[in-house]
């Protein structure tokens, strides 16, 4: 049996290739058939898939492999519209976020993950009251069924971390403690993208754990994030990373450590390309600490 996702795919071949879906189908299947098989809610089965293949004259391996390769193309413009959402760069996210709606997304994960992110742009923005957002990521990732589940993929695990977000302070627990589990117990299976994720779930809970002043649980899991960025060669989220180390040490009296993270934050965002980034911690930085990186790096360079 075809799955849905490519029974979408080579529906977009016949686009490309201008021939209506009448004469497409024609004395292979019911019109009426063939858009259950784009809906989903029936497989298409081999036979007619290859019959249909010939008649654009497509090789129905290649669809295979082109299939693979344009979710992977879909996913790293999933995962650029991410970064565009968490550093604000709204200009940026709506561009990509257009590109997506232009086309038809292949795969099941790919669309939970853009509704997701559309879910947190809209969030920042501040545009619906917590309890809804609170409600539409539950419906997303199946919540709170979803912490009885002994393996999750990337995607899953990326909801529920964004659930820390919308719920009130009095019920995440539950959702940090699967997270805890889900970072410390190596016995835990999920799929896919395991440093991002890994990454990504430490510093939501670094997060968590320094609103409640847990300092000791958020130094070692912004530690790891560092290790973990050191070993795969990445900046990815290291800024945020030095930052809560930063604010742990401030909260902890020990200023020199302070500042020592926020400058290897500054050099963490030099790397990046991405203005608006620098932009927006410079201005947090001045609200927490009381001056901005230009006024902390002249400061450094002095004691040197």
């Amino acid at each position: 049996m075809i799955s849905r996702e490519m029974c979408v795919l080579l529906d977009d071949f016949r686009q490309k290739k201008k021939l209506s879906m009448i004469k497409f189908t024609d004395e292979i299947v019911s019109l009426r058939q063939y858009k259950r098989y784009l809906y989903g809610t029936s497989e298409m089965p081999f036979k007619m898939f290859v019959e249909l293949c010939a008649r654009i004259h497509i090789d129905p391996q290649y669809l295979i492999f082109e299939l693979e390769r344009k979710r992977i193309e879909q996913l790293t413009t999933l995962d650029d519209l991410n970064r565009a959402v968490i550093t604000n760069d709204y200009t940026q996210a709506n561009l990509l976020i257009k590109q997506l709606r232009e086309e038809t997304l292949l795969d099941k994960a790919n669309e939970t993950y853009f509704e997701l992110l559309i879910l947190l742009m809209s969030f920042y923005k501040k545009e619906f009251p917590d309890h809804h957002y609170a409600n539409a990521c539950a419906k997303l990732i199946g919540y709170p069924e979803i912490l009885n589940h002994d393996m999750l993929s990337a995607v899953e695990i990326g909801g529920l971390s964004m659930m820390l977000n919308f719920l009130p302070q009095s019920d995440r627990r539950p959702v940090m403690d699967k997270l805890d589990e889900i970072v410390t117990k190596k016995a835990f299976e999920f799929i896919n993208k395991d440093f991002y994720t890994l990454n990504f779930v430490r510093l939501k809970l670094a997060r968590e754990y320094g609103m409640l002043r847990d300092f000791d649980k958020v130094i070692p899991m912004c530690e790891q994030v560092v290790r973990s960025c050191e070993n795969y060669n990445s900046y990815y989220n290291l800024d945020l990373a030095y930052y809560y180390l930063s604010l742990s040490y401030k909260h902890l009296k020990d200023m020199e450590k302070a500042h020592h993270y926020l400058e290897k934050m500054y050099y963490a965002l030099k790397v990046k390309p991405n203005m608006s980034a620098f932009e927006k911690y410079n201005k947090i930085i001045v609200g927490d600490f009381g001056f901005d990186f230009e006024t902390l790096m002249t400061s450094r360079k002095k004691n040197y």
